[in-house]
């Protein structure tokens, strides 16, 4: 094999577990963002110290979301990103996340988001999944 092709995703396998998602999804991420796992996001949360962002489908969002979280769907960026700019300020804190470690809306929505002007943003990795079952777990 050569190994110029290793790093390329159409050369290598899909990662096989969380943590190598995790490595996988942290590579598609600017550098200046912070990918999270649980423990953190769910400190963020109980301390109310950032906005979450739910990056998947709307139709997904209605279905269950991290509480108060706002829907900015990755899919319909282009549409609604203007009144975003509009009504949220770049110094704003925001806590990102989609599906889980196999979904790229988040990193994708971060990254668009950091591009124009965000710099206060970290992504959430294990996503609405993870959130859910483990909050399923604590009833």
């Amino acid at each position: 094999m050569n190994a110029k092709r290793v790093d390329q995703s159409f050369f290598s396998l899909p990662p096989s577990n969380d943590d190598e998602k995790f490595l996988s999804a942290r590579k598609e991420l600017n550098k200046e963002i912070s990918l999270v796992k649980f423990e953190v996001a769910e400190k963020i949360f109980n301390e109310n110290s950032k906005i979450f962002l739910d990056a998947r489908h709307t139709e997904e969002y209605e279905k269950g979301h991290i509480e108060d979280a706002i829907s900015l769907p990755q899919n319909a960026i282009d549409k609604l990103l203007p009144e975003f700019l509009q009504k949220y300020d770049f110094k704003l804190p925001f806590l990102i996340y989609c599906g889980g470690l196999d979904c790229a809306a988040s990193i994708q929505l971060a990254n668009t988001l950091y591009e124009r002007g965000y710099r206060n943003l970290e992504v959430y990795g294990g996503g609405w999944q993870e959130w859910h079952k483990r909050h399923q777990e604590k009833k």
